[in-house]
């Protein structure tokens, strides 16, 4: 008798998990072609993170205008997004997150960010099956390889990549000794990170000797400085946005350590590189001349290269739409960068099994095997099923106020921890 009651008891929980698989792959489908299609967006966009995604609402109204009057839109259905301002306050993302998840049909792809929102999100994307494209790649977020990918390069290859450049060019023979200064939160510190600090205990000729961090709104840094100084630091690299990068230049030159020659390798000045979101026109905007010299990595063209086709295209869109110079920043190259992507993805699953393709789960093993998508011009994604990361970039340095390739394309050291290689 218990044997009957408890094969009956197991049938019902199985019938139950199959119901809820069904439901949970059909919730995130759409039944039929939709009104519109509709990318959603969770962001900083009034904290501490304020001035690096001041472009983000306006670049996407811009692209979606773009897209739906020039290609009328992913077969036919209209672009749009539905946008919440966090603040940077994690309960807020969480909040609005959920907001999200009870549309209908239940979205399939946005960016949830910053870091710290999408941290506390992580499972609920796996279990959602919602695709987190957005603007963070570290590896304590992004692996194991789930619904998070990276719409840049991992942070500690990025680093890893531009001090190895300086080495390889400028610095053969010459001691370099790093410091990292960076902002006090999970987007700043992603860079004290072990694999990248075993990547630099291999390398001759350079070391990392001290790491320290300020907070986003620190103007001035001076007492970090003079800790990195005292460990002997000829370069200080931040993963910070372009006023944080400002923040140190500045401390740098008022304590008379700044040196904006990198061919220069004497041992009492402090040369300055920065990451992904620092070499930005913000940079520019906000340092003027002090800021020449500054390197850093990037995977996306700059303003500055007005050969580019996509670099010509979101110029115009900017002039046409009459955007102020705060709204001409990295993210907005990066937004038509990533949509053009997005909407291509959508666009091939709705010819290979109509609406009711595009769900969380499809897009994502799309998203995952890209491979050399050139986006407009802007970027060029890859992407491979167990590395969520964009793969490759180009070093630029800030000169006379423009910022230009002073590489070419570097594949990136793999920093991941071995058990995800």
């Amino acid at each position: 008798m218990k044997k009957r009651v408890s094969s009956k008891i197991m049938a019902g929980v199985m019938c139950t998990i199959v119901l809820l698989i069904f439901i949970g792959i059909n919730a995130n489908a759409y039944e039929k072609k939709p009104e519109k299609f509709i990318y959603y967006l969770i962001g900083d966009m009034s904290g501490p993170f304020g001035a690096m995604t001041v472009s983000m609402l306006p670049a996407l109204t811009d692209f979606c205008q773009w897209y739906n009057s020039t290609k009328g839109g992913i077969r036919g259905v209209p672009l749009t997004f539905m946008a919440r301002d966090n603040g940077g306050q994690i309960a807020k993302g969480v909040a609005a997150y959920e907001y999200f998840r009870h549309e209908k049909p239940k979205p399939v792809v946005g960016s949830f960010w910053p870091a710290s929102v999408a941290e506390a999100l992580k499972d609920r994307f796996q279990e959602d099956r919602i695709v987190n494209f957005f603007n963070t790649a570290s590896n304590a977020i992004n692996l194991p390889v789930g619904y998070l990918v990276g719409s840049c390069p991992s942070y500690p290859s990025a680093a890893a990549s531009s001090m190895a450049w300086v080495k390889e060019k400028y610095w053969k023979g010459k001691k370099m000794k790093v410091g990292f200064l960076t902002w006090d939160n999970s987007y700043g510190k992603s860079i004290f990170d072990p694999e990248l600090r075993k990547w630099f205990s291999k390398q001759p000729g350079m070391d990392l000797v001290a790491e320290e961090v300020f907070k986003p709104r620190d103007v001035d840094v001076s007492t970090q400085i003079i800790k990195l100084k005292s460990k002997g630091v000829n370069w200080i690299l931040d993963n910070t946005g372009g006023h944080g990068a400002v923040a140190i230049s500045k401390s740098l030159k008022s304590l008379g350590l700044l040196s904006q020659d990198i061919t220069d390798t004497s041992a009492d000045k402090i040369h300055r590189a920065t990451n992904v979101w620092g070499v930005d026109d913000s940079l520019i905007r906000l340092g003027g001349p002090l800021v020449n010299g500054i390197i850093g990595l990037r995977p996306w063209a700059s303003y500055s290269e007005k050969d580019n086709p996509g670099i010509q295209l979101v110029l115009r869109s900017l002039k046409e739409n009459n955007r102020g110079t705060k709204i001409k920043n990295v993210n907005y190259i990066l937004k038509f960068a990533k949509m053009t992507l997005v909407t291509h993805i959508v666009e091939e699953l709705v010819d290979e099994s109509g609406w009711e393709g595009v769900t969380g789960e499809n897009f994502l093993y799309k998203l995952l095997r890209i491979k050399n998508f050139n986006a407009l011009g802007l970027c060029e994604f890859t992407y491979a099923p167990t590395y969520p990361f964009l793969k490759s970039g180009r070093v630029y340095m800030v000169k006379n106020g423009m910022i230009l390739p002073v590489s070419g394309y570097r594949e990136l050291p793999d920093l991941r921890p071995s058990k995800y290689r």
